[in-house]
């Protein structure tokens, strides 16, 4: 009986490890000041095509970018956080800069009415169901009330010699209210689950580094925990 022992040591051993792994390697941009976060005002032209367009400007720069669809009540944009320069490479897109709408944990107010805050926010990372990869339209679409918030964000890091990517997906939902908050947590994910495909990571970080980290945009390599996608796949996970 031993060895049984030792084994289950093992798994919770390698267990502990990949979490603190997901929690202590994730990447962030090595120059913030060279991004910036861009409306999306002309969708017709984004495609898979432009997606593999940005695949092979970010790989030479050697850096990643985030996609980020944003639903306020029955209303939706779709904005980019990446280098500055996407605005002068894609001018079909008609990108135009915003002011960040999440709050830096570091503060202990929002600046601004419309910018997220810790307290009313509860942020999660997911990743795929093992051999899960289909994306059935509507995922994305859970009814909000006026004053509720979901955003959906996609960090990818293209891939060399392949038209892939890894990403970090993660979710958050905003409300003042608690109980309405928990309430609609359940249902993105309920939702995530049975039509996207997905499941909540573990991550062993808290409440407010997981907000932390999509406040950053960061990205947990391929390494730590691999979420590998096509152009395609980025495009079918906004669920436009």
């Amino acid at each position: 009986m031993l060895w049984i022992f030792f084994i289950v040591v093992i798994v919770i051993a390698s267990a502990i490890l990949a979490i603190r792994s997901m929690r202590d390697y994730d990447e962030t941009p090595e120059d913030p000041s060279q991004y910036e976060l861009f409306l999306i005002r002309d969708l017709s032209n984004f495609n898979p095509d432009l997606i593999s367009r940005f695949q092979a400007l970010l790989l030479s720069l050697d850096t990643f970018f985030s996609i980020e669809r944003l639903y306020r009540g029955k209303e939706s944009v779709i904005v980019l956080y990446g280098p500055k320069v996407l605005k002068k490479n894609f001018p079909e897109l008609k990108l135009l800069e915003l002011e960040d709408y999440i709050l830096d944990p570091k503060e202990h107010t929002p600046v601004h009415p419309k910018v997220i805050s810790p307290n009313d926010a509860y942020t999660w990372i997911v990743r795929k169901k093992t051999g899960k990869k289909v994306f059935k339209s509507g995922f994305l679409k859970v009814p909000l009330e006026d004053h509720q918030l979901f955003f959906w964000q996609l960090v990818c890091s293209p891939l060399k010699n392949t038209n892939q990517f890894q990403i970090t997906a993660r979710a958050m939902v905003s409300d003042s209210e608690p109980q309405s908050k928990v309430e609609l947590v359940k249902k993105y994910e309920s939702s995530l689950r049975n039509l996207g495909g997905f499941v909540t990571a573990s991550t062993g970080q808290t409440k407010l580094s997981v907000f932390d980290s999509y406040k950053k945009r960061t990205l947990i390599p391929k390494e730590i925990a691999p979420f590998i996608v096509s152009n395609i796949d980025i495009f079918n996970l906004l669920d436009i």
